[in-house]
């Protein structure tokens, strides 16, 4: 019975695309799935996004993911997400150079010319996003300037394939693009991004939902200070702005430390206490809240 009921959870996994399920219970699973790409599929997509890390990603995807634009990161561990059993998706999404040898013959079967959209940044400003936001997660390890320093070199000597790759970015996707449109850090800066996203849209007939009440541009060291955890007589409270909380997002600083707490799962709606704007900050406002709400008192 036990063995039935592991084939009928697997059936449903597999029924519901939820392929990554499968991938840290069996090994080679990941390289097998990818291989399935190289078997004819459906070329679905609308349009291809192309970026890394440290500039600006995460927040492009979470607007396209609000106006209903399905982005979907292709590349995971190196290995190529199924594209023949994988969820529905409009935008396929490349956050790296793949060092996968298979990379250039699985993207070879797509055929279906679209419109590519590439976020820039000068190389300077990529390092040093990412200096300071791996100087968060290991900042109690940080003590000199000598320390800073070296890791500065230690990111900018495994910082290849990673982050500065546009133009082998372009290389794998030369064959299935229609036109290429190039997106600075100005354009999806806080004051930019929601007319960016308006053409985006009326370009592919989406309805723009971009406007939040805060931003989520990642670039900024500030919203990636939290989410704090603490306790206060047994209760457990955060403070952090909206959307880290909304995602389950970890505390970032000091990752590597073993600290208690580092990621809970909120109770939604998220019960807000109390709003907090911090001078020069007001584009993150930051919120206090409850693990839970409080149980209301009844009066007698």
């Amino acid at each position: 019975m036990r063995v039935l009921q592991r084939v009928r959870n697997m059936i449903k996994v597999m029924k519901g695309g939820r392929w990554g399920y499968f991938y840290d219970r069996f090994p080679g699973t990941q390289k097998l799935f990818s291989l399935t790409n190289l078997l004819p599929h459906k070329s679905r997509y609308k349009y291809i996004l192309l970026g890394g890390h440290g500039v600006g990603l995460t927040a492009v995807k979470h607007y396209l993911s609000r106006c209903q634009a399905k982005p979907m990161e292709i590349l995971s561990y190196e290995n190529f997400r199924p594209f023949v059993f994988w969820r529905e998706f409009d935008g396929l999404v490349l956050d790296k150079s793949p060092l996968n040898n298979d990379a250039s013959k699985i993207l070879a079967t797509c055929t279906k010319r679209v419109p590519v959209y590439q976020l820039v940044r000068d190389p300077i400003g990529i390092v040093k996003s990412n200096v300071n936001a791996t100087m968060l997660h290991i900042i109690s390890t940080i003590h000199t300037q000598k320390d800073a320093n070296a890791l500065v070199f230690e990111i900018v000597k495994n910082i290849s394939h990673l982050m500065i790759s546009f133009s082998s970015q372009r290389k794998l996707v030369e064959h299935i693009t229609s036109d290429v449109s190039y997106l600075s850090m100005e354009d999806i800066d806080d004051a930019n991004m929601s007319s960016t996203m308006q053409k985006f849209c009326d370009r592919f007939g989406y309805t723009n939902y971009s406007n939040d009440e805060e931003s989520v541009i990642k670039g900024s060291s500030f919203p990636r200070c939290f989410p704090y955890i603490f306790h206060i007589d047994g209760e457990v409270f955060g403070l952090s702005t909206l959307s880290r909380l909304a995602d389950g997002s970890s505390a970032e600083i000091d990752a590597s430390v073993n600290i208690e707490s580092k990621l809970l799962r909120w109770s939604h709606p998220i019960h807000k206490l109390e709003s907090i704007v911090v001078e020069g900050y007001e584009s993150h406002p930051l919120y206090l809240v409850c693990a839970a709400p409080p149980l209301l008192k009844v009066v007698a």
